[in-house]
């Protein structure tokens, strides 16, 4: 049960893990890290929304994979920091606010449809 499939969707990227059937959405790094922590990642293919994100509420073509790679780099370096699977939320949590890595400090511009868009 690993996370298999990505899409960009509402300024935030949709996670499949396709065995389980189970869907995950965020659009922060710490939540994407968090899910990919939780239910690990193997060979992930995509949707073309996560090169047109712009489309999908992102404030450009390249803000979902921007924080699709922030989201990699904060997982790997919580693998890295703690490699035991016996680690409890509470101290990936506190692990996440406390970071010093500036990658996990990224600002996604949601872009809000106008109301003459339909």
């Amino acid at each position: 049960m690993t996370i298999d499939f990505i899409s960009a969707e509402n300024g935030g990227i949709r996670l499949y893990d396709t065995d389980a059937k189970k869907t995950f959405w965020s659009d922060s790094v710490d939540g994407l890290a968090d899910i990919l922590r939780n239910r690990g990642i193997g060979g992930v293919a995509h949707s073309s929304s996560m090169d047109f994100a712009a489309e999908d509420g992102f404030a450009n073509d390249d803000g979902a994979w921007v924080l699709f790679r922030h989201a990699l780099e904060g997982w790997r370096a919580w693998e890295n920091a703690w490699p035991d699977e016996d680690t409890d939320r509470e101290k990936f949590d506190a692990w996440i606010k406390a970071c010093p890595v500036p990658i996990l400090k990224v600002e996604v511009h949601v872009r809000l449809p106008d109301e003459d868009d339909d």
